[in-house]
């Protein structure tokens, strides 16, 4: 028993040293995360990255308005959702009145509304821009 008490005792110090080897490299790991993050992400490029893509949405829904193209340069993308706007009281009402419900199941609602039109209900065609992982640009 006391050569496997020696062997395991050897063991128990190896695996420790080995965790704390590993914590070691885990906080040089977070301390070089950290100061890349202070060097790189910047306010300055996080502010002017968020103008960017800003100032290219603009650009991109213009030229959606004016051409109707949904791709453009660069792997940007227009899609369009369709937005429902109603009076929950008159939804709820016209619920009952046809007997589907006796509280507005809206997600029920929604999608009966998708293929129904309902004189309380303003469908809104929303524009969204889409922007790829890698954006290519073609000279």
């Amino acid at each position: 028993m006391k050569e496997q008490l020696k062997e395991l005792k050897s063991i128990l110090e190896y695996n420790e040293e080995t965790k704390e080897l590993i914590k070691e490299i885990n906080k040089e790991a977070k301390d070089k995360i950290e100061q890349l993050k202070e060097e790189r992400l910047t306010e300055l490029y996080e502010t002017k990255e968020l103008e960017l893509k800003e100032t290219i949405k603009q650009i991109a829904l213009n030229h959606f308005k004016e051409t109707n193209n949904k791709s453009l340069e660069g792997g940007i993308g227009i899609r369009e959702t369709t937005k429902y706007e109603y009076d929950k009281d008159r939804a709820l009402k016209w619920a009952k009145d046809h007997n589907l419900c006796l509280q507005l199941d809206e997600k029920a609602f929604k999608a009966i509304i998708k293929t129904q039109d309902l004189r309380f209900v303003t469908k809104n065609k929303i524009a969204s821009v889409t922007f790829p992982s890698e954006i290519k640009i073609i000279e």
